[in-house]
């Protein structure tokens, strides 16, 4: 069932498009008579740093080169300066590279108390044959719903996997 949550997540990201008119303002002053122009523009932005820490639990298939490896997991946690935050994600093998396995999919970070206030991130990391083995993570904050339309960013997550628990440590940066 994990998995198939993952798989709608992916899915999901597929439909958002990828440009949005951001704002519309208000331009002037001008002329008393003379009406007001109205300007397409992005909304204001924010660049603030970002970190965030997740438990939740997972399910994987180890990367054996055939394809077939897989890290899904879901869990709960706390995005710093934000709310409470829920985190969905689905990594898929790329290639195995001797005992280096390298995934790459899609994470979705939602505020648990605003589920409509959310990001999209890609994700690609190499881990050992185990894909929740010494997985480092780079990731890419593609778009965003609510509050953080548009978002975008970058930096690294760290997984960390005991025997039925996974957590996950991001850290970088944020701009919405």
């Amino acid at each position: 069932m994990l998995r198939d949550l993952a798989i709608v997540t992916v899915l999901a990201l597929a439909l958002v498009p990828a440009q949005a008119i951001s704002a519309v303002r208000v331009a002037g002053p001008g002329p008393a008579s003379a009406p007001a122009r109205l300007q397409i523009g992005p909304a204001a932005r924010n660049d603030r740093s970002f970190s965030a820490t997740f438990l939740g639990a997972y399910t994987l298939g180890n990367c054996d080169g055939k394809g077939d490896g897989y890290l899904a997991f879901a869990g709960a946690g706390k995005v710093h300066g934000f709310q409470n935050a829920a985190e969905t994600g689905a990594l898929f093998e790329q290639s195995l590279n001797g005992r280096k396995c390298t995934l790459s999919g899609a994470v979705l970070v939602a505020e648990t108390q605003s589920p409509y206030d959310g990001i999209s991130a890609l994700v690609t990391g190499v881990g050992g044959s185990s894909p929740c083995k010494n997985l480092s993570a780079q990731y890419f904050i593609t778009g965003g719903t609510g509050k953080f339309k548009n978002a975008s960013g970058a930096g690294y997550i760290t997984f960390t996997c005991t025997k039925s628990i996974i957590a996950t440590a991001w850290s970088g940066t944020i701009r919405y």
